[in-house]
C-alpha cells in the first residue's frame, strides 16, 4: 500500500455511528481510512466563526487547552 500525503484542513463532522465517523466536504473515496483526527479548537486555530466543538461541555477544557498548548502547570 502507498501512503500519500492528502491532509484535509477541515471538514464538516456530520456524527458518529457504530464506530465511524460521518463526514461531508471531504475529496476521498468512500471507505478511505483516516488516521490521526483532532478536534479543531478555535483558540488554537484560525477559523474566527469556530467554536469548541465536543469539548464545549467539558468541565476540565480550560485544562486541557494548557495541555495542549505545552503551557506549564500543576495538576
Amino acid at each position: 500500500m502507498q501512503m500519500n500525503e492528502t491532509r484535509v484542513n477541515g471538514y464538516l463532522g456530520k456524527g458518529i455511528t457504530n464506530n465511524e465517523i460521518l463526514t461531508s466536504g471531504m475529496d476521498v473515496f468512500d471507505g478511505t481510512p483516516m488516521l490521526d483526527i483532532k478536534p479543531y479548537i478555535k483558540d488554537l486555530d484560525t477559523k474566527h466563526d469556530a467554536n469548541y466543538g465536543w469539548i464545549e461541555d467539558m468541565d476540565d477544557r480550560e485544562h486541557l487547552l494548557l495541555h495542549i498548548r505545552g503551557i506549564p502547570h500543576d495538576y
